[in-house]
């Protein structure tokens, strides 16, 4: 075969020269599921077996594992959601005290 000379060392250069676009950020897909799992929880709340695990982390840590361990089929999947459902609480906690304040402060004082 015959070298003809059309390519020769122009190896990226080859065919029509265009100009390159800045590519747009991406959201990372961590952030975009933590954003959209927070979304969902606001706006359904929690299933009835979270509301269950919340009340017995308050009375015993091992009754609570031991119940998340039959749902979820795993030590460390029940771990990980006592983790969230505790955090979840937290959560709740500081919103409601967040909206108590709120209230006080637009309510008139009566004197």
């Amino acid at each position: 075969m015959v070298n003809t000379g059309i390519s020769v060392g122009r190896r990226h250069k080859r065919g029509f020269p265009t100009t390159k676009r800045p590519q747009p950020v991406k959201v990372g897909k961590a952030t975009h599921r933590k954003l959209v799992k927070d979304i969902v929880e606001e706006a359904v709340g929690i299933l009835p077996y979270e509301a269950r695990l919340m009340d017995l982390v308050e009375l015993s840590e091992k009754r609570a594992l031991k119940f998340a361990k039959k749902r979820l089929g795993d030590i460390t999947r029940a771990k990980k959601k006592i983790k969230s459902v505790e955090e979840m609480k937290r959560r709740l906690r500081r919103r409601n005290q967040e909206r108590q304040a709120e209230q006080q402060k637009l309510a008139p004082t009566k004197q």
